[in-house]
């Protein structure tokens, strides 16, 4: 949840990343009555997402890395700092996975950023997982 966030506030406040259409926008608007930006263009949107979700990478992988080894997984497989950069390479692996997928999402399909987040969180839930109990804590 911390990358959707991060996400989000990045997709408003960064690298606009937010469409027409797009559920976040309609939320606020209807409930809370805040006018969202949008970005009309699908190059630009897809674009800004992208970089959106790279910020919101490295921030949500350093919470992640501290929530796995306190209560997830036993930490000690490796050296702390090698730990801590096969974390990072898997999560890396898992983020370029969801990029793809996420780009051809938005520009193929148009497909809001909200719900291309979704699709994303649900693979690199499945990708990060794996890799994590079976590369680089002990499961």
């Amino acid at each position: 949840m911390v990358d959707v966030g991060i996400t989000f506030l990045a997709a408003v406040f960064i690298f606009r990343a937010l469409g027409v259409g797009d559920p976040m926008v309609d939320l606020f608007s209807r409930y809370l009555h805040i006018d969202l930006p949008v970005v009309m263009d699908e190059t630009l949107r897809t674009r800004n997402f992208l970089f959106d979700s790279a910020i919101a990478f490295l921030f949500s992988n350093l919470t992640a890395y501290v929530l796995n080894i306190k209560f997830v997984f036993k930490a000690g497989r490796h050296k702390r700092h090698q730990e801590v950069l096969y974390f990072y390479l898997v999560s890396a692996v898992s983020l370029l996975i969801t990029l793809g997928i996420s780009a051809v999402l938005i520009k193929g399909f148009g497909v809001s950023s909200s719900m291309t987040k979704v699709v994303g969180v649900v693979v690199a839930v499945l990708v990060n997982y794996g890799g994590r109990k079976y590369l680089i804590f002990h499961g």
